[in-house]
C-alpha cells in the first residue's frame, strides 16, 4: 500500500512540473521564450498564427516547420598559452596560469557549467625584494646584520629563482610635535639631548631603485644615518604606502613576485593620529616622493594612511607585505596581517643581531611560492565554486581555491563551476555581457573571463534579423518570424506610434497647453497615438468631423457627392450644402416652358409664383372664383352652422357650399399646391381654412376651431381675493402670538412661585466680611510623651 501512494506521489510531482514547465514557457521574443526552461523552444515560422513559444510538442503539434532551441553554455578559448619556465632575463616570460582569456557563454534557468584552469609555479619566476628600514639608533643591529646577510640572502633567493632584484628605503616619522621635537635645535640633531648625534628627522626616504646589484644594495644599507623621533609609535605606514603606489620609482617589474619587508622595534601611527599635530587632510593614497631628492613631500600635509587603504594598495598592486619586527611590536603587526591577507605575514625579529633574517625572507618566499590561492573576481549575478585535488593525484575534488605545498613545476588544476543566478537576462542589452579576472593571489598573472550571456537566438542576430524591415512598417526589425519594434513603436507590425503623450498625438494642440487640448474632441478614446472615435457618424484626425452633418451616413451628400469633415464635396451640375440641389432644369420642362411661365426652376424643383401651384406652376389658384374672399362666406357659415352665420343663411349655406368640408388639422388635408386663408370674426376670433383645386374645381376645409383671444380679468373679483387672503394671513399670525405670550407666562409664573417658596438670598455670606477673631492650634497637645531613662 505503501509503494502505491509513493508511487502516486511521485507521478503527481512528475505532472505538476510537466505543467509548470509548460506555463513557464513564454515570452515575446525568441531570447526571452527558451531561456525559462530546457523545453521552451520558439517557433521562427513567418506567418505563423499559434502561440510562438511553448514545448516543442506543443509547436509541432500546431505544425510549426522552423523551431528554434535554447544554445549550448560552452567555453571559447581566446588567449591558451602553455605554462612554461622562465629561461632568462630576457628571453622568455613565465607563464603560470593557463589559459590567458577565455570567453564564457551561460543560460539563465541552466545547470551549472564547468571548466578548468591550471597553475603551475614556474622556475626563475622574478622577484622584487623591496626592504624598508626604521632607521632609529635601536635598529642598527638590523641594519649591520642586513648589509652583512646581503650576500647570503642574495644566495638564498637565488636558490630559488635566478631573476631577483633588492630595493631599500628608509621611513621614520613625521617632523611635528608631538611626534619629533620641531625645534631648530632637535630638527637639526634629534639626538642632541641623549649626548649623542644623529641624522635630521624625515618621514620616508627611498635609496636605491629594484635592481640586482648586491654590492650597490650594501653601500645604500651602510651609508643610512640614525635618526630619532619623539614619541614611541613610528611613521612607517607613510613609508609603506609610497613604496607601493610609486611603481616607476620605486622599479615594480610588471610580471613579477613582489615582495615588501619591513623591519621595525616600534608601534605604529595610522590615520586619525595625524590630528594631534594638527593634520587634518586624509591620506589621498598617491605618490607624493620626489623623483630628485627621494623624499616624501606630503608629510606634513596629510593624515597617516588607515589600515584599509595599505590593505587596498597591497590588493591593487599585487604586493606581498612580510613585517620582520620586535618582540614587543609582533602583536600589533600582527593584527594588521590579519586584517590585510593577501599572503601578508608577520615574522619576530633577533633585534640583538638580526641573523634570523635570512631564514626568514627565504622561509617566507618559499611559503609563499610553493602556495597557491585562486581568487576570482566577485560578481552579484555570477555563482561559482572552486574545486582541485592540488596535485594528489585523487580522483575526488575538494572544494577548496587554495592549496599548499606546491612543488616547482607541477601543475595545479582547478575546476571552476559557474552559473548564472538570474531567472531571466537583464533589461539592458550592455548588461549581456560581463568581464572578471580570476588570478592566483599576490601574482600579476591573471585570466580575464568575458562572460556573455545566451539572451538571443541566432535568428536575432545580425546577418539573419532583417533591420528596417517593410515587415514591420520600417520601424522594427523583423526576426524569428517576428517583428520587433523600435521604442516608440508597437503592434504586431510596429504600425502603433507611442512616441507622443495622448495629448501630443491625439489633440490639435500638439501638446501646446495654450490650445484645446481635449483629447479627440471629447468624442473617442487615444489608441497607438491616433484617435477611435466613439460613435460611427464621427471621424477625422481628432473625431472632430460629424458625419451626420453630410446627411444619410449610408447615403452621404445625397449620393451625388464625397463628404470631406462634415462638409461635402459635390459632384459636377450638383449644388447645395447636401448637394441635392441639381444645376440642370430638365425636371422643370413643360412644353417648352420652364415651369409653364408661372415659376423659377430652383434644385431641379418649380417654385411657382403667386396664384399658381401644381409641379409645374400649371394651376391658377386666383383665377375665376378661387380667392379666399370668394369663399369666405361659405366656410363662415358652415363653420357656425346658424342664422347669424354672416352673410349666408342656413338654406343658403347648405345649397352654394357643398364643396366646404369641416375638419380637424389642416396640415392632415393640405397639399403643394393649397392656399392658406384666415379671417377674424365679429368676436375677433380667426378662422383658417385652405383651398386648392381638384379636377378644375374648388375644394375647401375649414378648421373646427377657432384662435380667440383671451377675455380680460374682473377687477372686482381680483381686488376681494387678495384682501380676503391678506386679512387671512393677518389672523393667523395673531393667533399664533397670543399662543406664543401664554406659554411662556406659564412657564414664568412657575418659576416665580418656586423661588418663593425656597428663597436662598438671605444665607449668602458677604464677600467683603471678615471676622474679628483668629484660631491657632498648638501642635503639641494632646500629644503622650514617652519616658526615657
Amino acid at each position: 500500500m505503501e509503494k502505491v501512494f509513493l508511487l502516486a506521489a511521485i507521478s503527481l510531482i512528475v505532472l505538476i512540473n510537466v505543467i509548470d514547465g509548460q506555463r513557464s514557457c513564454n515570452g515575446r521574443r525568441c531570447g526571452d521564450c527558451v531561456i525559462n526552461g530546457t523545453n521552451c523552444h520558439w517557433c521562427a515560422q513567418e506567418g505563423y498564427n499559434g502561440s510562438r513559444c511553448g514545448s516543442r510538442e506543443e509547436l509541432t503539434r500546431n505544425n510549426c516547420s522552423d523551431i528554434k532551441s535554447k544554445k549550448r553554455q560552452e567555453i571559447r578559448m581566446i588567449k591558451n598559452k602553455g605554462v612554461q619556465d622562465r629561461t632568462g632575463d630576457e628571453l622568455s616570460d613565465a607563464i603560470q596560469l593557463q589559459p590567458q582569456h577565455v570567453r564564457v557563454y551561460l543560460n539563465p534557468n541552466d545547470d551549472m557549467f564547468t571548466w578548468n584552469i591550471t597553475y603551475r609555479v614556474a622556475r626563475n619566476y622574478p622577484v622584487d625584494l623591496y626592504f624598508l628600514a626604521d632607521p632609529s639608533n635601536t635598529m642598527i643591529a638590523f641594519r649591520d646584520a642586513l648589509a652583512a646577510l646581503a650576500g647570503e640572502i642574495g644566495i638564498a633567493v637565488g636558490n630559488m629563482t635566478q631573476d631577483y632584484r633588492f630595493g631599500y628605503g628608509t621611513a621614520m616619522e613625521k617632523e611635528l610635535l608631538p611626534f619629533t621635537h620641531s625645534s631648530p635645535k632637535h630638527l637639526e640633531d634629534p639626538c642632541s639631548d641623549f649626548g649623542g648625534s644623529c641624522a635630521s628627522p624625515y618621514d620616508f626616504k627611498h635609496s636605491m631603485k629594484l635592481a640586482k646589484d648586491i654590492d650597490e644594495f650594501v653601500r645604500q644599507v651602510k651609508a643610512t644615518n640614525d635618526s630619532a623621533n619623539y614619541d614611541s609609535p613610528e611613521g612607517g605606514f607613510d613609508g609603506l604606502m609610497q613604496v607601493m603606489v610609486c611603481p616607476k620609482l620605486i622599479g615594480w617589474r610588471n610580471r613579477s613576485r613582489r615582495l615588501l619587508i619591513y623591519a621595525t622595534d616600534s608601534d605604529y601611527h595610522f590615520a586619525g593620529d595625524g590630528r594631534l599635530a594638527g593634520i587634518v587632510t586624509p591620506n589621498d593614497g598617491m605618490c607624493h616622493t620626489d623623483p630628485v631628492t627621494n623624499l616624501y613631500t606630503k608629510s606634513l600635509e596629510q593624515d597617516y594612511p588607515s589600515v584599509g587603504q595599505i590593505k587596498e594598495k597591497v590588493k591593487e598592486n599585487k604586493i606581498i607585505l612580510l613585517f620582520t619586527v620586535g618582540r614587543t611590536a609582533f602583536n600589533a603587526y600582527n593584527k594588521v596581517v590579519k586584517e590585510i591577507g593577501q599572503q601578508s605575514s608577520a615574522q619576530e625579529l633577533n633585534l640583538r643581531d638580526s641573523s634570523n633574517i635570512t631564514r626568514i625572507i627565504q622561509d617566507t618566499y618559499r611559503t609563499i611560492r610553493e602556495s597557491v590561492k585562486i581568487l576570482v573576481e566577485e560578481r552579484d549575478d555570477i555563482y561559482y565554486e572552486l574545486r582541485s585535488n592540488c596535485g594528489s593525484g585523487s580522483d575526488i575534488l575538494q572544494e577548496q581555491s587554495s592549496c599548499d605545498r606546491v612543488g616547482v613545476g607541477k601543475p595545479i588544476v582547478f575546476e571552476i563551476k559557474m552559473r548564472y543566478k538570474g531567472t531571466a537576462c537583464p533589461s539592458d542589452p550592455n548588461q549581456w555581457t560581463e568581464s572578471l579576472k580570476i588570478n592566483p593571489e599576490g601574482l600579476k598573472d591573471e585570466l580575464m573571463v568575458d562572460v556573455v550571456y545566451n539572451c538571443q537566438c541566432d535568428c536575432q542576430l545580425p546577418g539573419q534579423a532583417e533591420e528596417n524591415s517593410t515587415k514591420c512598417n520600417g520601424f522594427g526589425t523583423f526576426e524569428c518570424g517576428v517583428c520587433t519594434c523600435y521604442e516608440g513603436w508597437s503592434g504586431d507590425n510596429c504600425t502603433c506610434d507611442e512616441r507622443q503623450t495622448d495629448i501630443e498625438a491625439c489633440s490639435p494642440s500638439g501638446g501646446n497647453e495654450t490650445m484645446d487640448t481635449t483629447i479627440c474632441s471629447g468624442r473617442g478614446g487615444c489608441n497607438c497615438g491616433r484617435c477611435l472615435c466613439d460613435q460611427p457618424e464621427y471621424s477625422g484626425e481628432f473625431c472632430q468631423c460629424n458625419g451626420k452633418r453630410c446627411g444619410d451616413l449610408d447615403d452621404p451628400c445625397s449620393g451625388n457627392g464625397v463628404c470631406d469633415c462634415q462638409e461635402c464635396r459635390c459632384n459636377e451640375g450638383y449644388m447645395g450644402k447636401l448637394c441635392d440641389c441639381p444645376l440642370s432644369t430638365a425636371n422643370c420642362e413643360n412644353n417648352g416652358t420652364i415651369c409653364s411661365d408661372n415659376g423659377d426652376c430652383r434644385c431641379g424643383k418649380c417654385e411657382c409664383n403667386s396664384s399658381y401651384t401644381g409641379v409645374l406652376c400649371e394651376q391658377c389658384t386666383s383665377c375665376a372664383e378661387g380667392l379666399c374672399d370668394s369663399n369666405r362666406a361659405c366656410a363662415m357659415c358652415t363653420l357656425k352652422d346658424d342664422d347669424k352665420s354672416g352673410d349666408m343663411g342656413r338654406e343658403e349655406c347648405q345649397s352654394n357650399c357643398q364643396h366646404v368640408t369641416l375638419v380637424d388639422d389642416l396640415d392632415s388635408v393640405r397639399k403643394n399646391d393649397s392656399q392658406t386663408c384666415k379671417f377674424k370674426d365679429a368676436d375677433n376670433c380667426v378662422m383658417s381654412f385652405i383651398l386648392h383645386i381638384e379636377d378644375g374645381d374648388r375644394v375647401v376645409f375649414v378648421k373646427k376651431t377657432t384662435a380667440c383671444p383671451p377675455k380680460p380679468a374682473n377687477i372686482l373679483i381680483l381686488a376681494i381675493s387678495i384682501s380676503a387672503a391678506v386679512f387671512l394671513v393677518a389672523l393667523i399670525l395673531l393667533v399664533l402670538w397670543r399662543l406664543f405670550a401664554f406659554f411662556y407666562d406659564g412657564i414664568e409664573y412657575s418659576k416665580f412661585e418656586e423661588e418663593i417658596k425656597n428663597p436662598k438670598w438671605g444665607f449668602d455670606d458677604n464677600p467683603l466680611f471678615v471676622s474679628p477673631t483668629s484660631r491657632y492650634e498648638n501642635p503639641m497637645c494632646d500629644q503622650q510623651t514617652e519616658a526615657r531613662f
